[in-house]
């Protein structure tokens, strides 16, 4: 059975509507995200001069641990973005291109175009990173006032350094991420 064109780009124009309310969601929930994880992190800094010498090392230890987490996860969802981004521009184009005419153009247009994820969730990700760095800090004070001055505060101080280095690294990586279109697979035959 053939479609014509005005089908076509009304099925597109379908999955363009559900790309931009994935894409919303997508957001959302990064954000929402962001916020409980920085409140949990900042609520057990807050808590540990409150604690135990032993319970402050082991949750001193853990909070470098879900920094990392929090960064690379944000990551991931921001690659998603990005995703969705280009495939609400590929719609954009093959709805102009069915109807011949210059339709719809704002993501195809759009002057964040060259940032993975848009200009929002590059700042959401630098505010990120710089409260990891931040609480990163915090956690080497806070150690040094746990423990004497020994070998394992350098200990310390070296794997937070290194998990400081490693959120900049993948930060400073995830600027390459490219959208890579699926292989298109022709079921039909045609």
């Amino acid at each position: 059975m053939a479609l014509i064109e005005k089908d076509r780009a009304s099925i597109v124009i379908e999955e363009y509507k559900a790309l931009y309310s994935l894409l919303t969601f997508r957001f959302t929930a990064i954000e929402r995200r962001v916020a409980f994880s920085a409140v949990i992190i900042s609520y057990i800094l807050g808590l540990l001069p409150k604690m135990e010498v032993e319970s402050k090392i082991i949750f001193l230890v853990g909070v470098p641990v879900a920094i990392i987490y929090l960064i690379r996860s944000t990551i991931f969802h921001i690659r998603s973005l990005e995703d969705y981004f280009r495939k609400i521009e590929e719609a954009e184009k093959r709805v102009n291109e069915i109807c011949s005419e210059r339709l719809m153009q704002f993501q195809s247009g759009h002057p964040s175009k060259g940032l993975p994820g848009g200009r929002a969730s590059q700042e959401l990700l630098h505010f990120i990173l710089l409260m990891g760095v931040g609480i990163l800090s915090a956690c080497s004070y806070l150690m040094w006032h746990a423990i004497s001055f020994n070998y394992s505060l350098y200990a310390y101080w070296t794997y937070t350094s290194i998990v400081a280095i490693y959120c900049i690294y993948i930060r400073f990586k995830f600027l390459g991420y490219k959208y890579t279109p699926a292989q298109k697979v022709d079921v039909y035959g045609a």
